[in-house]
């Protein structure tokens, strides 16, 4: 249990990174010279500073220079002489807000509250703890380096360089936070788009609903990176939008830069960059061939560093793209190439129009966990009726993201992919709800109908998702057994093995041990199970499982009696037979998933 002074940690180890983004895009602000206010400049300063953030982190981690909370602390009040600068600067509203508007901001503000809380529960999101946490716990506890067994390391990780302060605080439940903060910093820049084009309460209610929306829901209170690629993303193709409106050259160098820290927090984000040079360039207001170039190496030298952070480790700059002639480092070529067609498989989507009209009716009613319902109706409700002859500017915008869009739907159908891509729904949504509401009595009830009806369910799985977590800050461990009493299970048996734990999948982040996954999908070295006819020989597991440092597995096995020297897994079968391994008979067999039992298995050393 923890107590006042515990909770008191985790509430700064949670803040203060985030404030540190803060205080560095503060100082970013001023020279780029975008005219913001409010929340809007708050938000410009949080995403953009995370990017500088996390090329800082990369640089010092790199050199085993450590990241104290009070390294970042520092940074939050460096920071603040120059945002009372850009407070002062900025534009001052007409009028001030009505009543109305400033109810739905408060809140806004609530919600985002909340956010931030239950992202200091327990990380019980499975890719939050099965690589994102280790990754980042393996970079604070020593320098950024190579980590065999570890695929993940190696497909860019911007936004999990972000967690590293906390975890070398010791408090890994605080790393999701910052991802609150991304989701809070989506909401602001939208509330501010929607003011801009429809009204100030039409913007207000895009902030509540994007800080609701199932989608966000699913990701704010964990360390998934997609909102934090989303911000990024989204940001760079706004202003991108925005150069075409306003022909103001500021937006085009943010709008590159912020490409650039997109494509080193993922690396299918670095489509963002020619997207965003693409609207820039066909938006009907050309900015000539030089500011597009400079645009452009703005993008390439904010992603320089992971690019020689890629060519130290993996051999290859570009790791995995390019493989076929530069090779992909210490992993296998079929793991990276099965890893592409699985990220595939994540919606069963036929490659045809009808497969794409389902996928996107899903999208507001399908029950797949990747992409079902995650945005609501109210983007096809109201988006429909913002249909009308339209500009250059808006159908350039309109075309690339619907090309990004088809791209990512036809090879990662997973909607948190396309989380620059999702916030643009909201803009169409609020110009087509204003119409309605604008329409006469009848409109305006249906708008207020639909808007309560679809707000009341986004609340309520908000509150079933967020308020557990949030009531689980004084015991975490509860929490963690009740939501995955099998991972708490394998915990308990990876306490008792001898060096490396090799574990199937699963919370590595849980362990008191340094795990292996057995998994092909993170490893990208064995396939300890046949996958699609690829199999790694029991002979060469055992090598290569040695040389990680593996003394001890805990697998997962049918129950029932079965030949003595069997536990029903060929591999570890074959190692029991040849006595390269024992099974603990000390250890007692705890459940797994779908009535299944965990087996603590010793690796015997060969003589």
């Amino acid at each position: 249990m923890r107590g006042p002074a515990e909770l008191a940690a985790l509430l700064l180890a949670g803040l203060l990174p985030s404030l540190a983004c803060v205080g560095l895009g503060a100082w970013l602000l001023r020279p780029l010279r975008l005219r913001a206010a409010g929340s809007e400049a708050l938000a410009q300063a949080f995403v953009l500073g995370a990017g500088v953030a996390s090329l800082a982190i990369l640089g010092l981690r790199s050199l085993g220079v450590p990241i104290p909370l009070g390294a970042c602390a520092a940074a939050a009040l460096a920071g603040w002489p120059a945002l009372r600068r850009a407070a002062r600067d900025a534009p001052r509203a007409a009028a001030p807000a009505p009543r109305r508007t400033r109810a739905v901001d408060a809140a806004a503000l609530v919600l985002a509250a909340l956010t931030f809380l239950a992202a200091l529960g327990p990380e019980t999101y499975w890719d939050g703890f099965e690589y994102h946490l280790p990754i980042a716990g393996a970079w604070s506890r020593g320098p950024i380096r190579a980590l065999p067994g570890w695929l993940d390391a190696e497909l860019r990780a911007g936004v999990d360089l972000l967690y590293v302060p906390a975890l070398g605080a010791g408090q890994p439940d605080a790393a999701a936070a910052v991802t609150a903060c991304f989701a809070a910093s989506l909401a602001a820049l939208l509330r501010a788009e929607v003011s801009r084009r429809v009204s100030p309460g039409a913007g207000s209610l895009a902030a509540c609903f994007a800080l609701a929306v199932p989608l966000t829901v699913q990701s704010a209170a964990s360390t998934y990176v997609d909102l934090g690629v989303g911000a990024h993303g989204f940001l760079a193709l706004l202003l991108a939008d925005r150069w075409t409106r306003s022909g103001d050259p500021r937006h085009l160098t943010a709008s590159a830069l912020c490409a650039g820290f997109a494509a080193n927090d993922k690396l299918h984000a670095a489509a963002i960059l020619p997207a965003a040079l693409a609207i820039a360039a066909l938006g009907g207001r050309p900015p000539g061939a030089r500011a597009l170039l400079r645009g452009a190496g703005i993008a390439a030298a904010v992603a320089l560093p992971w690019l020689v952070k890629e060519g130290v480790t993996t051999g290859n700059p570009f790791f995995p793209l390019f493989g076929g002639w530069l090779g992909f480092g210490p992993f296998d070529a079929r793991h990276v190439q099965l890893r592409a067609l699985r990220l595939g498989t994540d919606y069963p989507l036929p490659r045809d129009a009808a497969g794409l009209a389902t996928y996107l009716v899903s999208l507001t009613f399908g029950r797949n966990v990747y992409s079902g319902g995650l945005i609501g109706p109210l983007p096809l409700a109201f988006g429909v009726l913002a249909i009308r002859r339209t500009t250059r500017a808006a159908a350039v915008l309109g075309a690339t993201l619907a090309a990004l869009f088809l791209a990512q739907a036809w090879s990662m159908p997973a909607l948190r992919f396309a989380t620059p891509l999702v916030p643009f729904l909201a803009l169409p949504a609020a110009v087509g709800g204003a119409r309605l509401a604008r329409s006469g009595r009848s409109g305006l009830l249906a708008a207020a109908l639909a808007l309560a009806a679809t707000g009341s369910l986004h609340l309520a799985r908000l509150g079933i998702d967020y308020l557990p977590r949030i009531a689980a800050l004084r015991d975490p461990r509860a929490y963690e057994r009740a939501v995955f009493p099998d991972q708490d299970a394998l915990r308990q048996l990876v306490a008792r093995g001898r060096g490396v734990v090799a574990i199937p999948m699963g919370a590595a982040a849980w362990m008191d041990r340094p795990v292996y996954l057995l998994h092909w999908e993170r490893n990208g070295e064995l396939f300890f199970d046949r996958v699609r006819g690829q199999y790694t020989p029991p002979d060469e597991a055992l090598a290569l499982l040695r040389r990680r440092g593996v003394g001890s597995l805990v697998i997962d096995v049918a129950p029932g009696a079965r030949a003595p020297g069997e536990l029903g897994q060929p591999t570890v079968d074959a190692w029991l037979r040849a006595g390269a391994a024992r099974v603990r008979d000390d250890a007692p067999r705890l459940p797994a998933r779908g009535g299944r039992e965990w087996v603590l298995v010793d690796l015997v050393e060969s003589n």
